[in-house]
């Protein structure tokens, strides 16, 4: 049977009476189930349900994204008048092109697959779909991609390419346009204690020496940023409470192309269109970008910087950086969370070491590359050393991703979300009532338009939920049972603040490197990590009673010891530790400086 192939939520590109055929689940919202579960329609099968073929995928993006890298750091250069290198601008762009790329590639196979696969009689594609909508920076790429408006319309860019799939044009707008206004920067309560911090850190950025050591968004507790500071010498302050310069920036006529030479018509089709969807800061607006980055009180030339957040997400921050780092300064990035270290697959640990000189995680380390340092979790948590069995409450951590493919990372993708959720109701429903009634499932703040609350009173009308509004460490503290349900920072956090935990994943879809099955194994053979939630429900039951107990047992006590030295490290002193692994990076390029300078009585010296 023929049907009308319908690629996004948007129920106006929808056909009012044919058979349907959802290109994924994220086209059927579960608040609106009411209208397409009347429709004759099916789903297709995702592609990367195939983990193999994610497999494949991943290393042909990043094959790709470092061929497009190179010929957009050519163009930008001779379309800016600039000069500079592949890792400034690996710096400055790498994280928006590497995750365009990624999505763009999703995408295209999703259309493949219906050609490859499916009888489409024909597509509806909105009008709206033809007005591109540029993020400003990153940041607006950040709230664009996940937006229905915006995927209906790169889906339309794609299919013109495959003229197998009939498109029939519709009024009506995308809402392409409607994209929320980013979040604040900080959340902080501003007490009498912040506020005075905040002030100090204010005046003292005006008195920091130019070749110093730079803290920004470094992850650590700010005792601890301060402390760091004052061991260097320096002034301390945190830099993430002094305001910076805010580029003003337009959208322009692009009226350039992207050099070099198209391999596929993947490749083809992505270098005709990323001159079209780069952020306005790296083309357009790149010398107001700049202006802004002299008029910002950050030091010109730092020895070195240090930052495990601010150089993803932050385009002054990463324009700063990138340009310190071409006058010499050295960047040291640090793990911020987990899956670093551990996945088989994760872009953006690749990311983060190839644009730094070292690599400070918290225990890894990796023989094949020596800029992996392992110092410890960097936010310096440390045991509660509370009674659990006291607790009444348990508490099941869950997780949140886009409803489509937003980067390559060894966890579920898409539509693959829906399997973890029904792991989660699984794990619930096998627990004894008095167990299932002492739950509180946590959930996430960012919905992605699951309407996980929704679907959460439907199957479990029971359990209470929390909408993420609670502090998590305080629910970590107070629990006596604490159950993550995925592989990310939660149970990192509660295994450092010593809290009995207990953990269950799919591992087909949440892979392992090869290098970190064995940490993982320790726990597993403790009864902490489980992969089925029957298991993990079946453990919560055997140690209900005595949480504390069998945290304290040996076997547990001896696993968490020796997955800890390997993947979870919490030294006794995390600032000597960062101390120490900082002035080691530094000496080791003075080191590298003095080799490179000829003596002057040597030999070449004496006979030129």
């Amino acid at each position: 049977m023929r049907r009308v192939l319908v690629t996004t939520a948007l129920e106006s590109s929808w056909p009012d009476e044919e058979p349907v055929l959802f290109l994924g689940e994220w086209c059927r919202r579960f608040s609106r189930r009411d209208h397409w579960s009347n429709l004759d329609h099916e789903v297709l099968t995702y592609h990367w349900d195939d983990r193999s073929l994610f497999a494949k995928d991943f290393r042909y993006v990043s094959r790709l994204y470092e061929r497009i890298l190179a010929d957009l750091a050519y163009t930008l250069n001779r379309l800016l008048l600039v000069d500079h290198g592949i890792r400034y601008w690996r710096i400055l762009i790498g994280p928006w092109l590497r995750q365009f790329i990624e999505i763009l590639c999703d995408r295209w196979r999703s259309i493949e697959c219906v050609v490859d696969r499916a009888e489409v009689s024909y597509t509806i594609v909105l009008d709206g779909s033809q007005s591109v909508v540029v993020p400003m920076d990153v940041g607006g790429f950040g709230r664009l991609y996940n937006s229905a408006g915006w995927n209906h319309s790169v889906y339309a860019a794609i299919l013109e390419r495959f003229p197998q799939v009939e498109r029939r044009h519709k009024h009506g707008e995308t809402s392409a346009a409607s994209v929320p206004p980013p979040a604040p920067l900080h959340h902080w309560k501003r007490g009498p204690r912040v506020a005075a911090l905040a002030a100090w850190s204010q005046a003292a950025a005006r008195q920091v020496s130019e070749n110093g050591v730079v803290l920004v968004a470094p992850y650590m507790s700010w005792s601890d940023e301060l402390a760091v500071d004052l061991r260097f010498r320096q002034v301390p302050l945190i830099w993430s409470f002094v305001p910076q310069a805010t580029p003003t920036m337009e959208s322009g006529t692009r009226e350039w192309s992207l050099s070099g030479h198209p391999t596929d018509p993947f490749d083809q089709f992505l270098r005709e269109i990323i001159p079209v969807h780069m952020p306005v800061a790296y083309s357009d607006g790149y010398p107001e970008l700049m202006a802004a980055v002299d008029e910002s009180p950050w030091p010109k030339k730092p020895r070195l910087i240090f930052t495990s957040n601010a150089h993803i997400g932050n385009d002054l921050f990463k324009a700063w950086a990138a340009q310190c780092v071409e006058d010499d300064s050295q960047l040291v990035v640090g793990q911020h969370g987990g899956n670093f270290g551990n996945q088989k697959f994760c872009s953006g640990e690749d990311h983060d070491r190839a644009i730094s000189d070292a690599y400070l995680t918290w225990g890894w380390t990796d023989p094949d590359d020596a800029r992996a340092k392992p110092v410890g979790q960097l936010f310096g948590l440390k045991p509660l050393n509370s009674a659990h069995n006291s607790q009444e409450r348990a508490v099941l951590v869950t997780a949140t991703s886009p409803q489509q493919a937003y980067r390559g990372i060894s966890a579920p993708i898409a539509g693959q979300w829906l399997e973890t959720l029904e792991d989660q109701f699984s794990f619930v429903e096998a627990l004894p009532e008095h167990i299932r009634s002492a739950f509180l499932v946590r959930l996430s703040r960012h919905d992605c338009d699951w309407d996980q609350v929704e679907r959460w009173q439907c199957r479990c009308p029971e359990i209470e939920l929390d909408r993420g509004d609670q502090s998590i460490h305080n629910l970590i503290a107070k629990s006596r049972v604490y159950v993550v349900s995925y592989n990310g920072t939660a149970f990192l956090e509660s295994l450092a603040l010593g809290v009995p935990t207990i953990m269950f994943w799919n591992p087909e879809l949440f892979e392992l490197r090869d290098a970190a099955v064995p940490s993982f194994s320790y726990l597993e053979r403790a009864g902490i990590l489980h992969y089925s939630p029957a298991s993990a429900a079946n453990k919560v039951t055997e140690v209900w009673d005595d949480p504390d107990g069998w945290w304290a047992s040996t076997q547990v006590v001896s696993a968490l010891n020796l997955f800890s030295e390997e993947q979870n490290q919490s030294p006794v002193s995390l600032v000597d530790r960062v101390v120490r692994t900082l002035r080691e990076v530094m000496d080791a390029r003075n080191d590298l400086q003095a080799q490179s300078v000829p003596s002057q009585s040597s030999c070449r010296g004496n006979y030129r």
